[in-house]
C-alpha cells in the first residue's frame, strides 16, 4: 500500500475509528509504542540512554579475544535513533558516542575488517550529518580530540581516526568545488 493510498483510507474513516486503529497499533507493536510514548512525551535523554545501553551490550559481544559486535545492529541502533527525529545534534552525539567506544574496544578485542569498515563509515557519515547541519567545526574539533587522546585506542588506529577526519574533509571540499 502506498502512502496516497493509506492517507486515502485514513481520510475516509472516522474520529473514533482512527483512535481504534491508534489503539490497536499501540498494542501491537513496541515500535509504535516506543515511537507514540517519545511523541507525546519527547524524552531525548531517556532516548540516548537506551541507544548507549544497546550500543555497549553489542560491543561487548565477544569470543576468545575477538570482538563479535555486528555493524549493521550499530548503523540499526543509529537508525532508530534518528527515526524519532530528536535533532542532528543528538544524532551526531550517538555517533560520537559510538565511535569512542569503538576506540576503547580497539584496544582491549581484536576487531574484525568489517567493524573497521563500520567505524569508518560511522565517521563518514557523522562529519557529513555535522556538514548539512553547520556542525563542522565541533565534529572535526571532537573527532581530533578523540584522535589526540593516548587513553583511547592503539596509536595506529588514532592515527587512522586522522586520516579518515582529513580525508573525509578533503572530498567534502572537493565536491564543493
Amino acid at each position: 500500500m502506498s502512502k496516497l493510498q493509506l492517507k486515502k483510507e485514513l481520510n475516509s474513516m472516522s474520529k473514533d475509528q482512527l483512535a481504534e486503529l491508534v489503539l490497536d497499533l499501540y498494542s501491537a507493536r513496541k515500535e509504535i509504542k516506543e515511537y507514540l510514548e517519545f511523541f507525546l512525551n519527547p524524552n531525548v535523554e531517556k532516548l540516548v540512554e537506551k541507544f548507549r545501553k544497546n550500543v555497549d551490550k553489542e560491543l561487548r559481544r565477544s569470543k576468545h579475544g575477538y570482538s563479535k559486535a555486528r555493524v549493521s545492529g550499530l548503523k540499526r541502533m543509529v537508525n532508530d535513533v534518528s527515526s524519532f527525529s530528536p535533532g542532528v545534534d543528538t544524532v551526531i552525539d550517538c555517533y560520537l558516542y559510538l565511535i569512542k567506544e569503538l576506540m576503547y574496544l580497539e584496544r582491549y578485542l581484536n576487531l574484525p575488517g568489517a567493524l573497521y569498515n563500520g567505524f569508518n563509515y560511522f565517521v563518514e557519515q557523522s562529519i557529513l550529518l555535522a556538514d548539512a547541519d553547520g556542525y563542522l567545526d565541533k565534529i572535526v574539533t571532537q573527532l581530533n580530540d578523540l584522535a589526540n587522546n593516548d587513553g583511547i585506542g592503539r596509536q595506529y588506529f588514532r592515527s587512522h581516526l586522522k586520516s579518515l577526519i582529513q580525508a573525509t574533509i578533503d572530498s567534502l571540499k572537493s565536491s564543493l568545488s
